[in-house]
């Protein structure tokens, strides 16, 4: 996986504070070396889409996706979050995999 040092740092706080079997990766993204998915390990249809190219040094964008109701949509979201701290984005990936 060819990633930015910043996102690889992510992954690697994200597997700490998850575990190894916490989410999956998804990389729906290859081409974007700030962005990666994770994926919920039963169902890669829940997905928190993460970036380390906030704009803002030391915050992170994410949206959450999930299965969309409207069968034109491939997925639904509530909007993607600009700036977030790291504590914010381990908190929501852990409630979006898990609900």
């Amino acid at each position: 996986m060819e990633k930015d040092r910043s996102l690889l740092e992510v992954l690697e706080h994200l597997r700490r504070d998850l575990g190894n079997t916490g989410f999956d990766l998804v990389d729906h993204w290859d081409a974007d070396s700030f962005a990666i998915g994770i994926g919920r390990p039963t169902d890669h249809r829940y997905l928190v889409y993460v970036s380390t190219c906030s704009g803002e040094q030391g915050k992170l964008a994410y949206e959450c996706e999930r299965p969309s109701e409207d069968p034109e949509m491939p997925y639904s979201s509530d909007g993607m979050v600009e700036s977030a701290a790291y504590s914010e984005v381990v908190d929501v990936i852990r409630k979006h995999l898990t609900e």
